[in-house]
């Protein structure tokens, strides 16, 4: 995924601006600090769907919509975010839906266990992003990229970055442990035939001699399971009514979300007709929009989009509240077809459930001629399930034969790289830095902020080469502490050879006066106060008109 443009619109304000993007390397400079280079990159991976934690106070991004233009596999598209909602592949998404996309727009499925918990899920956008931003608040303390997105606390701290890199370089254990898990599935399964099978054997003799009406029934027993299971019908009967109370409470909410709507669709249509209407030129002299009506042909139009934000944040609503309906009435429809189950058995007595119990049963319809049937069924059952695990097993082994060759070549590259920036900057504290294994970076001042940098620069250098995930690199802000003129001259040469040379993707924030440390050309977007214009407003409120189209 290769970042093209990034418009931004501050509907508040009403100011805007767009800025362009090479697919190599992108510098984000200005004269002076807190001009809002900061803002500008962490607004990029904000429109990615990255939570950011800190930026400057007066950037405010609940207030802006941003539209973040892209090139996927050969093809131009555009994410649109504001707030929680996204707009993307002509359709309106909240958060855990556009989280969906993205794993799927990149072919990925990264899931990881949540914290003091057995579930596993998968990932918001901020876990597969997280390896290629540093950011320049949140950083450079403690473990390096930890606690930089608040939305990571839900998972396993343990798994956080290093399953996530493992993910990224191709040398995770999931795809074992799915494989492992399906093993495991099978060997229940085949487990189930094999008892089977063994009692069939066992009870050949009787099987093939006995009359089917040697076989009793035991009257008492079956009375009691009945009545066990006409409790558990009252049981399920009592869910029902509670889902069925649950689905007439979420149609009336969308009963008056639907009104709701219809009337705001025709604020959205009235405005269009009074836009269109001071629209064209005057009929009698020809001449263009007098000024007043150039503002209210604006004001219509912010209007126009605060009632299409509106309308799409009730659809959300709307949308929730069916999938709520459909999954209360799924519910509503398995506990129906088990409450049928429940007393038909209740009404046929069967009682008998061992597997003793229910051979007897069977051996009243099943003859001698089929009992070598039935045993020849039962055994290729098991040799299917056999083949079947001995499979997975041959591809765990070759799985595992080429994560581990894969994982030492990565780590040896990262070993290269550690000894190549330890003889660069000899005061970082590299010496107890491994591969994959985050520790808290102990130290201050320039020896803290010089391991912290090396650090990054390994990994991200790394990810210019082994990953997987096409996404660009950000760093923002890469001296945290003020350095010597030598030091800092060899931080911009490091970051240039390890990061903005390379063939991929990056965005670096850095002040002007540091360019003269860059050799080559990269692409340059400087900045000046404000970064956001009024002019640009009423142009660039047209990049959102999909918006409204998407939800009309």
């Amino acid at each position: 995924m290769i970042l093209t443009k990034l418009v931004i619109l501050d509907r508040n304000k009403e100011e805007a601006n767009s800025f362009t993007f090479s697919d190599k390397s992108n510098i984000i400079t200005s004269e002076d600090s807190n001009v809002g280079k900061s803002c500008l990159l962490k607004s990029i991976y904000y429109a990615l769907g990255f939570p950011i934690k800190t930026i400057q106070e007066n950037w405010i991004l609940k207030n802006k919509l941003f539209k973040l233009y892209y090139n996927h596999n050969g093809k131009d598209e555009f994410i649109i975010r504001y707030g929680d909602l996204y707009w993307a592949d002509n359709k309106s998404m909240n958060t855990k839906e556009y989280s969906a996309w993205l794993l799927n727009k990149l072919g990925i499925n990264i899931k990881l266990s949540l914290k003091q918990e057995i579930d596993i899920r998968s990932v918001y956008p901020s876990a597969v992003i997280l390896p290629f931003y540093v950011d320049q608040d949140d950083s450079w303390s403690s473990i390096p990229y930890k606690n930089v997105a608040n939305d990571l606390n839900q998972y396993d701290s343990s798994l956080i970055p290093s399953a996530l890199f493992e993910y990224i370089f191709n040398i995770s254990t999931q795809d074992i442990l799915d494989k492992k898990e399906k093993i495991t599935f099978l060997a229940k399964d085949r487990a189930v035939l094999e008892q089977q099978y063994n009692t069939l054997s066992s009870l050949k003799n009787e099987f093939m001699q006995k009359d089917a009406n040697d076989y009793a029934f035991n009257e008492e027993e079956a009375i009691n399971d009945i009545k066990q299971y006409l409790q558990l019908a009252n049981d399920i009967n009592n869910k029902l009514n509670d889902f069925k109370s649950k689905i007439y409470r979420k149609k009336i909410e969308i009963d008056k979300l639907n009104v709701e709507l219809l009337e705001l669709s025709h604020v959205v249509k009235d405005t269009d007709n009074e836009y269109k209407s001071i629209k064209v030129k005057c009929e009698h002299c020809g001449s263009l929009l007098t000024e007043e009506q150039s503002l209210t042909r604006v004001h219509l139009m912010n209007n126009k989009y605060e009632a299409s934000l509106l309308c799409a944040n009730m659809r959300q609503q709307v949308k929730k509240l069916d999938q709520e309906i459909n999954e209360a009435i799924n519910n509503k429809l398995g506990l129906e077809e088990e409450y049928k189950n429940v007393l038909s058995v209740a009404q046929k007595k069967q009682g008998e459930i061992t597997l003793q119990k229910f051979i007897e049963q069977q051996a009243k319809k099943i003859s001698k001629e089929n009992f070598i049937v039935v045993k020849n069924n039962l055994n290729n059952k098991i040799r299917e399930l056999n083949d079947n695990i001995n499979e997975l097993n041959r591809e765990i082994r070759n799985l595992q034969k080429i994560q581990k060759t894969l994982k030492d070549e990565i780590g040896n590259e990262f070993n290269i790289k550690k000894n190549e920036l330890r003889f660069t900057f000899p005061n970082a504290a590299l010496n107890e830095v491994e591969f994959l294994k985050f520790r808290t970076i102990k130290g201050s001042g320039t020896v803290n902020n010089l391991t912290f940098f090396s650090i990054y620069i390994i990994y991200l250098y790394l990810l210019t080469k082994y990953s997987i995930i096409e996404l660009p690199i950000g760093v923002d802000a890469p001296i945290k502490d003020e350095l010597t003129g030598e030091n800092t001259g060899l931080i911009y040469k490091t970051l240039e050879k390890y990061i903005m040379n390379t063939s991929k993707q990056s965005f670096v924030v850095m002040l002007k006066d540091k360019l003269p440390y860059i050799n080559d050309k990269h692409n340059i977007i400087e900045l000046t106060k404000p970064i956001l214009n009024k002019e640009k407003y009423e142009t660039l409120l047209s990049e959102f008109s999909c918006i409204a189209e998407i939800h009309a």
